[in-house]
Protein backbone atom coordinates (compact mmCIF):
# COMPACT_ATOMS: atom_id res chain seq x y z
CA UNK A 1 0.00 0.00 0.00
CA UNK A 2 2.95 2.34 0.42
CA UNK A 3 3.29 3.15 -3.32
CA UNK A 4 -0.41 4.04 -3.46
CA UNK A 5 -0.16 6.35 -0.43
CA UNK A 6 2.91 8.04 -1.84
CA UNK A 7 1.22 8.62 -5.18
CA UNK A 8 -1.90 10.05 -3.45
CA UNK A 9 0.27 12.50 -1.51
CA UNK A 10 2.02 13.63 -4.71
CA UNK A 11 -1.35 14.04 -6.43
CA UNK A 12 -2.78 16.10 -3.57
CA UNK A 13 0.27 18.34 -3.46
CA UNK A 14 0.17 18.82 -7.23
CA UNK A 15 -3.51 19.78 -7.25
CA UNK A 16 -3.00 22.19 -4.32
CA UNK A 17 0.10 23.65 -5.94
CA UNK A 18 -1.71 24.48 -9.15
CA UNK A 19 -3.55 27.39 -7.52
CA UNK A 20 -4.59 29.65 -10.38
CA UNK A 21 -4.49 33.43 -10.72
CA UNK A 22 -7.18 35.15 -12.75
CA UNK A 23 -5.38 38.37 -13.64
CA UNK A 24 -2.84 41.03 -12.69
CA UNK A 25 -2.42 44.81 -12.39
CA UNK A 26 0.86 46.64 -12.90
CA UNK A 27 1.94 48.77 -9.92
CA UNK A 28 3.60 52.09 -10.90
CA UNK A 29 7.35 52.31 -10.37
CA UNK A 30 8.31 54.11 -7.14
CA UNK A 31 11.14 56.65 -6.87
CA UNK A 32 12.27 55.75 -3.34
CA UNK A 33 12.02 52.88 -0.88
CA UNK A 34 9.17 53.04 1.64
CA UNK A 35 5.57 52.26 2.43
CA UNK A 36 3.02 53.12 -0.27
CA UNK A 37 -0.75 53.18 -0.43
CA UNK A 38 -2.08 51.44 -3.55
CA UNK A 39 -5.70 52.30 -4.35
CA UNK A 40 -8.17 49.45 -4.83
CA UNK A 41 -10.35 50.93 -7.55
CA UNK A 42 -13.84 49.61 -8.46
CA UNK A 43 -12.29 47.98 -11.56
CA UNK A 44 -10.13 45.86 -9.26
CA UNK A 45 -12.66 45.36 -6.46
CA UNK A 46 -15.07 43.60 -8.82
CA UNK A 47 -12.63 40.66 -8.97
CA UNK A 48 -12.02 40.50 -5.22
CA UNK A 49 -13.74 38.52 -2.50
CA UNK A 50 -15.65 40.45 0.17
CA UNK A 51 -12.69 40.37 2.59
CA UNK A 52 -10.05 40.87 -0.17
CA UNK A 53 -8.38 37.54 0.71
CA UNK A 54 -7.60 36.64 -2.93
CA UNK A 55 -5.26 39.58 -3.50
CA UNK A 56 -1.46 39.27 -3.58
CA UNK A 57 1.42 41.70 -4.12
CA UNK A 58 4.39 40.10 -5.89
CA UNK A 59 7.75 41.36 -7.13
CA UNK A 60 9.28 40.63 -10.54
CA UNK A 61 10.67 37.32 -9.22
CA UNK A 62 7.16 36.22 -8.19
CA UNK A 63 7.87 36.52 -4.46
CA UNK A 64 4.97 37.65 -2.25
CA UNK A 65 5.29 41.06 -0.59
CA UNK A 66 3.52 41.43 2.80
CA UNK A 67 0.69 43.96 2.77
CA UNK A 68 -2.22 45.34 4.78
CA UNK A 69 -5.66 46.32 3.52
CA UNK A 70 -6.97 49.61 4.88
CA UNK A 71 -10.29 51.35 4.24
CA UNK A 72 -11.77 54.75 4.95
CA UNK A 73 -13.95 55.03 8.05
CA UNK A 74 -17.49 55.86 6.79
CA UNK A 75 -18.10 58.39 9.58
CA UNK A 76 -15.43 59.71 11.94
CA UNK A 77 -16.30 61.75 15.04
CA UNK A 78 -13.55 64.13 16.15
CA UNK A 79 -13.28 66.59 19.00
CA UNK A 80 -11.16 69.67 18.50
CA UNK A 81 -10.23 72.11 21.26
CA UNK A 82 -11.11 75.69 20.33
CA UNK A 83 -9.64 78.50 22.43
CA UNK A 84 -11.63 81.56 23.44
CA UNK A 85 -10.16 85.05 23.26
CA UNK A 86 -8.91 85.50 26.80
CA UNK A 87 -8.07 88.59 28.84
CA UNK A 88 -6.63 88.41 32.37
CA UNK A 89 -7.09 91.13 34.96
CA UNK A 90 -5.51 90.79 38.41
CA UNK A 91 -5.96 92.79 41.59
CA UNK A 92 -4.84 92.06 45.15
CA UNK A 93 -8.05 90.18 45.86
CA UNK A 94 -9.28 88.85 42.50
CA UNK A 95 -8.21 87.22 39.26
CA UNK A 96 -10.68 87.99 36.44
CA UNK A 97 -10.79 86.12 33.15
CA UNK A 98 -12.87 87.70 30.36
CA UNK A 99 -13.79 85.29 27.58
CA UNK A 100 -15.32 86.25 24.25
CA UNK A 101 -17.92 84.09 22.53
CA UNK A 102 -17.87 85.83 19.11
CA UNK A 103 -20.44 83.59 17.42
CA UNK A 104 -22.73 83.79 20.44
CA UNK A 105 -23.02 80.02 20.56
CA UNK A 106 -25.28 78.52 23.20
CA UNK A 107 -22.85 76.97 25.70
CA UNK A 108 -23.11 75.38 29.14
CA UNK A 109 -19.44 74.63 29.91
CA UNK A 110 -15.97 76.09 29.65
CA UNK A 111 -12.73 74.09 29.77
CA UNK A 112 -9.95 75.71 31.79
CA UNK A 113 -6.34 74.65 31.28
CA UNK A 114 -4.77 75.23 34.71
CA UNK A 115 -1.26 74.57 36.07
CA UNK A 116 -1.31 72.02 38.91
CA UNK A 117 -2.04 73.56 42.30
CA UNK A 118 -3.08 72.16 45.68
CA UNK A 119 -5.56 74.89 46.55
CA UNK A 120 -9.33 75.50 46.71
CA UNK A 121 -10.61 78.73 45.16
CA UNK A 122 -14.03 80.37 45.38
CA UNK A 123 -15.32 81.83 42.11
CA UNK A 124 -18.35 83.22 40.30
CA UNK A 125 -19.34 83.46 36.63
CA UNK A 126 -21.05 86.47 35.00
CA UNK A 127 -22.29 87.14 31.47
CA UNK A 128 -22.62 90.31 29.37
CA UNK A 129 -23.41 91.45 25.84
CA UNK A 130 -21.60 94.81 26.05
CA UNK A 131 -18.99 94.42 28.87
CA UNK A 132 -20.84 97.13 30.79
CA UNK A 133 -23.79 95.36 32.33
CA UNK A 134 -22.90 91.99 33.88
CA UNK A 135 -25.45 89.36 34.91
CA UNK A 136 -25.06 86.41 37.26
CA UNK A 137 -24.78 82.94 35.74
CA UNK A 138 -23.25 80.94 38.58
CA UNK A 139 -22.59 82.32 42.07
CA UNK A 140 -20.13 81.17 44.74
CA UNK A 141 -18.78 77.84 43.55
CA UNK A 142 -15.41 76.23 44.28
CA UNK A 143 -12.50 75.34 42.02
CA UNK A 144 -10.98 72.31 43.76
CA UNK A 145 -7.30 71.19 43.77
CA UNK A 146 -5.90 70.68 40.33
CA UNK A 147 -3.74 67.57 39.81
CA UNK A 148 -2.86 66.45 36.31
CA UNK A 149 -1.13 63.27 37.50
CA UNK A 150 2.21 62.96 35.73
CA UNK A 151 1.48 66.10 33.68
CA UNK A 152 2.02 69.69 34.73
CA UNK A 153 -1.52 70.90 34.04
CA UNK A 154 -5.12 69.73 34.14
CA UNK A 155 -8.25 70.49 32.10
CA UNK A 156 -10.98 71.65 34.45
CA UNK A 157 -14.61 71.70 33.29
CA UNK A 158 -16.75 74.55 34.48
CA UNK A 159 -20.46 73.67 34.10
CA UNK A 160 -23.24 76.26 34.21
CA UNK A 161 -26.78 76.88 32.85
CA UNK A 162 -27.08 77.17 29.04
CA UNK A 163 -26.52 80.74 27.80
CA UNK A 164 -25.31 82.64 24.73
CA UNK A 165 -23.67 85.80 26.06
CA UNK A 166 -21.03 87.55 23.96
CA UNK A 167 -18.72 87.88 26.99
CA UNK A 168 -18.17 85.79 30.10
CA UNK A 169 -16.35 86.91 33.22
CA UNK A 170 -14.86 84.33 35.59
CA UNK A 171 -13.88 86.05 38.86
CA UNK A 172 -11.71 84.03 41.25
CA UNK A 173 -11.15 85.17 44.86
CA UNK A 174 -7.44 85.53 45.73
CA UNK A 175 -7.66 87.38 49.04
CA UNK A 176 -6.46 84.44 51.19
CA UNK A 177 -4.13 82.56 48.81
CA UNK A 178 -1.89 83.25 45.84
CA UNK A 179 -3.56 83.18 42.39
CA UNK A 180 -3.69 80.03 40.28
CA UNK A 181 -2.11 79.96 36.84
CA UNK A 182 -4.80 79.59 34.14
CA UNK A 183 -3.09 79.01 30.79
CA UNK A 184 -6.10 79.25 28.48
CA UNK A 185 -9.82 78.57 28.20
CA UNK A 186 -11.97 77.12 25.46
CA UNK A 187 -14.38 74.40 24.40
CA UNK A 188 -14.35 71.11 22.50
CA UNK A 189 -16.02 71.31 19.12
CA UNK A 190 -17.44 68.04 17.80
CA UNK A 191 -16.74 67.49 14.10
CA UNK A 192 -18.09 64.77 11.83
CA UNK A 193 -15.89 63.69 8.92
CA UNK A 194 -17.25 61.44 6.19
CA UNK A 195 -15.06 58.83 4.55
CA UNK A 196 -14.11 59.23 0.90
CA UNK A 197 -16.03 57.24 -1.71
CA UNK A 198 -15.66 56.60 -5.42
CA UNK A 199 -18.71 56.35 -7.66
CA UNK A 200 -19.33 53.01 -9.35
CA UNK A 201 -21.28 53.69 -12.58
CA UNK A 202 -24.00 51.37 -13.85
CA UNK A 203 -27.16 51.20 -15.96
CA UNK A 204 -30.50 52.45 -14.57
CA UNK A 205 -34.03 51.53 -15.64
CA UNK A 206 -37.24 53.00 -14.15
CA UNK A 207 -40.48 50.97 -14.21
CA UNK A 208 -43.97 51.95 -12.97
CA UNK A 209 -46.40 49.10 -12.19
CA UNK A 210 -49.94 50.50 -11.85
CA UNK A 211 -51.43 47.11 -10.93
CA UNK A 212 -49.04 46.54 -8.02
CA UNK A 213 -49.10 50.28 -7.16
CA UNK A 214 -45.31 50.33 -7.10
CA UNK A 215 -42.27 51.74 -8.88
CA UNK A 216 -39.02 49.85 -9.47
CA UNK A 217 -35.55 51.14 -10.21
CA UNK A 218 -33.39 48.42 -11.76
CA UNK A 219 -29.62 48.95 -11.54
CA UNK A 220 -26.96 46.74 -13.15
CA UNK A 221 -23.15 46.69 -13.41
CA UNK A 222 -20.99 45.24 -16.16
CA UNK A 223 -19.45 42.89 -13.56
CA UNK A 224 -19.88 42.09 -9.87
CA UNK A 225 -19.01 45.14 -7.77
CA UNK A 226 -18.53 45.90 -4.08
CA UNK A 227 -21.09 48.56 -3.10
CA UNK A 228 -21.00 50.45 0.21
CA UNK A 229 -23.48 53.29 -0.36
CA UNK A 230 -26.53 54.03 -2.51
CA UNK A 231 -27.79 57.60 -3.00
CA UNK A 232 -31.28 58.12 -4.39
CA UNK A 233 -32.98 61.37 -5.44
CA UNK A 234 -36.69 61.48 -6.29
CA UNK A 235 -39.34 64.10 -6.92
CA UNK A 236 -43.11 63.94 -7.13
CA UNK A 237 -46.14 65.78 -8.42
CA UNK A 238 -46.98 66.70 -4.83
CA UNK A 239 -44.62 68.78 -2.73
CA UNK A 240 -44.48 66.25 0.11
CA UNK A 241 -44.14 62.47 0.04
CA UNK A 242 -43.13 59.71 2.45
CA UNK A 243 -43.14 56.11 1.19
CA UNK A 244 -41.77 52.70 2.10
CA UNK A 245 -39.08 51.19 -0.10
CA UNK A 246 -36.80 48.17 -0.21
CA UNK A 247 -33.47 47.41 -1.82
CA UNK A 248 -33.46 43.91 -3.31
CA UNK A 249 -30.55 41.90 -4.69
CA UNK A 250 -31.00 39.83 -7.84
CA UNK A 251 -29.82 36.25 -7.34
CA UNK A 252 -29.85 33.13 -9.48
CA UNK A 253 -30.62 29.51 -8.63
CA UNK A 254 -30.40 26.28 -10.58
CA UNK A 255 -33.54 24.32 -11.43
CA UNK A 256 -34.06 20.86 -12.85
CA UNK A 257 -32.80 19.97 -16.33
CA UNK A 258 -30.04 22.59 -16.16
CA UNK A 259 -32.42 25.55 -16.11
CA UNK A 260 -31.88 28.64 -13.95
CA UNK A 261 -34.15 31.38 -12.63
CA UNK A 262 -33.57 34.81 -11.11
CA UNK A 263 -35.21 35.89 -7.87
CA UNK A 264 -35.04 38.86 -5.48
CA UNK A 265 -33.72 38.94 -1.90
CA UNK A 266 -34.39 42.00 0.31
CA UNK A 267 -31.17 43.56 1.64
CA UNK A 268 -32.57 46.62 3.40
CA UNK A 269 -35.86 48.38 4.04
CA UNK A 270 -36.04 52.18 4.24
CA UNK A 271 -38.20 55.23 3.52
CA UNK A 272 -38.01 57.81 0.74
CA UNK A 273 -39.00 61.30 1.79
CA UNK A 274 -39.40 64.75 0.26
CA UNK A 275 -37.77 66.32 3.32
CA UNK A 276 -34.60 64.21 3.62
CA UNK A 277 -32.14 62.88 1.03
CA UNK A 278 -32.05 59.10 0.73
CA UNK A 279 -28.64 57.68 1.59
CA UNK A 280 -28.42 53.95 2.17
CA UNK A 281 -25.26 52.36 3.62
CA UNK A 282 -24.85 48.67 2.72
CA UNK A 283 -21.21 47.98 3.61
CA UNK A 284 -19.31 45.54 1.36
CA UNK A 285 -22.29 44.24 -0.59
CA UNK A 286 -21.19 42.29 -3.67
CA UNK A 287 -23.78 43.03 -6.34
CA UNK A 288 -24.22 42.48 -10.06
CA UNK A 289 -27.87 43.54 -10.29
CA UNK A 290 -30.23 45.05 -7.75
CA UNK A 291 -33.49 46.95 -7.69
CA UNK A 292 -35.24 49.43 -5.43
CA UNK A 293 -38.98 48.91 -5.08
CA UNK A 294 -41.12 51.84 -3.87
CA UNK A 295 -44.62 51.25 -2.51
CA UNK A 296 -46.79 54.03 -3.94
CA UNK A 297 -50.07 52.84 -2.35
CA UNK A 298 -52.77 55.14 -3.84
CA UNK A 299 -50.36 58.00 -4.58
CA UNK A 300 -49.17 59.01 -8.04
CA UNK A 301 -45.74 57.55 -8.99
CA UNK A 302 -42.65 59.53 -8.19
CA UNK A 303 -40.06 60.63 -10.73
CA UNK A 304 -36.45 59.48 -10.62
CA UNK A 305 -33.88 62.28 -10.52
CA UNK A 306 -30.76 60.15 -9.97
CA UNK A 307 -29.50 56.88 -8.52
CA UNK A 308 -25.80 56.58 -7.73
CA UNK A 309 -23.74 53.81 -6.15
CA UNK A 310 -20.46 54.31 -4.32
CA UNK A 311 -17.56 52.24 -3.07
CA UNK A 312 -15.62 53.21 0.04
CA UNK A 313 -12.00 54.00 -0.77
CA UNK A 314 -9.74 51.09 0.15
CA UNK A 315 -5.98 50.67 -0.11
CA UNK A 316 -3.18 48.12 -0.07
CA UNK A 317 -0.32 49.23 2.19
CA UNK A 318 3.04 47.63 1.30
CA UNK A 319 6.78 48.35 1.51
CA UNK A 320 8.09 48.82 -2.05
CA UNK A 321 11.63 49.17 -3.31
CA UNK A 322 12.65 51.62 -6.02
CA UNK A 323 14.87 48.88 -7.51
CA UNK A 324 12.04 46.43 -8.17
CA UNK A 325 8.79 46.11 -10.14
CA UNK A 326 5.53 44.90 -8.63
CA UNK A 327 2.22 43.39 -9.64
CA UNK A 328 -1.12 42.99 -7.91
CA UNK A 329 -2.25 39.41 -8.56
CA UNK A 330 -5.91 38.39 -8.34
CA UNK A 331 -6.64 34.77 -7.38
CA UNK A 332 -9.90 32.86 -7.32
CA UNK A 333 -12.33 33.52 -4.44
CA UNK A 334 -11.30 30.33 -2.60
CA UNK A 335 -7.71 31.50 -2.21
CA UNK A 336 -7.08 31.54 1.57
CA UNK A 337 -6.17 34.77 3.31
CA UNK A 338 -2.41 35.39 3.63
CA UNK A 339 -0.78 35.60 7.05
CA UNK A 340 1.98 38.19 7.34
CA UNK A 341 4.00 39.54 10.29
CA UNK A 342 3.26 43.06 9.07
CA UNK A 343 -0.14 43.24 10.80
CA UNK A 344 1.65 43.14 14.19
CA UNK A 345 3.36 46.42 13.28
CA UNK A 346 0.45 48.30 11.71
CA UNK A 347 0.73 51.08 14.35
CA UNK A 348 4.34 51.72 13.27
CA UNK A 349 3.38 52.54 9.68
CA UNK A 350 3.28 56.33 9.10
CA UNK A 351 -0.18 57.86 8.80
CA UNK A 352 0.80 60.01 5.84
CA UNK A 353 2.29 57.97 2.99
CA UNK A 354 2.38 58.44 -0.78
CA UNK A 355 -0.46 56.98 -2.82
CA UNK A 356 -0.30 55.03 -6.07
CA UNK A 357 -3.06 54.76 -8.67
CA UNK A 358 -3.08 51.60 -10.77
CA UNK A 359 -4.56 51.01 -14.21
CA UNK A 360 -6.88 48.34 -15.57
CA UNK A 361 -6.64 44.69 -14.70
CA UNK A 362 -5.21 42.30 -17.29
CA UNK A 363 -7.41 39.20 -17.24
CA UNK A 364 -5.66 36.02 -18.33
CA UNK A 365 -7.23 34.29 -21.33
CA UNK A 366 -6.54 30.97 -19.63
CA UNK A 367 -5.89 30.63 -15.86
CA UNK A 368 -2.16 30.71 -15.26
CA UNK A 369 -0.43 28.91 -12.42
CA UNK A 370 2.10 31.00 -10.49
CA UNK A 371 4.85 28.43 -11.10
CA UNK A 372 5.50 24.77 -12.02
CA UNK A 373 5.51 23.01 -15.41
CA UNK A 374 2.44 23.05 -17.62
CA UNK A 375 2.29 19.22 -17.87
CA UNK A 376 1.92 18.57 -14.12
CA UNK A 377 -0.59 21.37 -13.78
CA UNK A 378 -2.76 20.21 -16.67
CA UNK A 379 -6.21 18.65 -16.36
CA UNK A 380 -5.09 15.63 -18.44
CA UNK A 381 -2.38 14.82 -15.93
CA UNK A 382 -4.73 15.14 -12.96
CA UNK A 383 -7.38 12.87 -14.53
CA UNK A 384 -4.72 10.35 -15.58
CA UNK A 385 -3.34 10.35 -12.04
CA UNK A 386 -6.80 9.74 -10.59
CA UNK A 387 -7.33 6.81 -13.01
CA UNK A 388 -3.97 5.28 -12.07
CA UNK A 389 -4.77 5.57 -8.36
CA UNK A 390 -8.13 3.84 -8.96
CA UNK A 391 -6.44 1.00 -10.87
CA UNK A 392 -3.80 0.59 -8.18
CA UNK A 393 -6.44 0.48 -5.45
CA UNK A 394 -8.39 -2.15 -7.46
CA UNK A 395 -5.24 -4.22 -7.94
CA UNK A 396 -4.37 -4.06 -4.25
CA UNK A 397 -7.93 -5.01 -3.28
CA UNK A 398 -7.87 -8.08 -5.59
CA UNK A 399 -4.48 -9.10 -4.23
CA UNK A 400 -5.75 -8.79 -0.67
CA UNK A 401 -8.77 -11.04 -1.47
CA UNK A 402 -6.50 -13.71 -3.03
CA UNK A 403 -4.17 -13.62 -0.03
CA UNK A 404 -7.13 -14.06 2.32
CA UNK A 405 -8.38 -17.05 0.19
CA UNK A 406 -4.98 -18.72 0.36
CA UNK A 407 -4.77 -18.30 4.14
CA UNK A 408 -8.29 -19.78 4.53
CA UNK A 409 -7.51 -22.87 2.36
CA UNK A 410 -4.54 -23.65 4.56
Amino acid sequence: MKPVLLFCLVLTATIGYSQNYLGEIQVPKVSKDGFYRISITPKIAGFLSTDFTNLRVVDKAGKEIPYLVREEIPVRHNKKFQEYELEKHKTRTTTELVLKNPERKAINNIYLKIRNADVIKEAKLLGSDDRKDWFAIKEKFNLYPIDGGNGTFEMKVLDFPMSNYLFYSLRIADSLTAPINILNAGYYEANIENGQYEEVPGKVKWINDTKKKSSSIKFSFDTIQIVDRVELKLKGEQKYFLRKAALEETRERKLKKGKTEKYQVAIAGFEVSSTLPTQLDIARSRLKDFQIVIDNEDNPPLELVSLKTFQLNRYVIAWLSSHDDYLLKIGNEKLPAPSYDLHFFSDSIPKQIDGLMVGDITVYEKPMAPSGTSFFNSKNFIWAAILIVALLLGYMAMKLVKDMGKSTSK
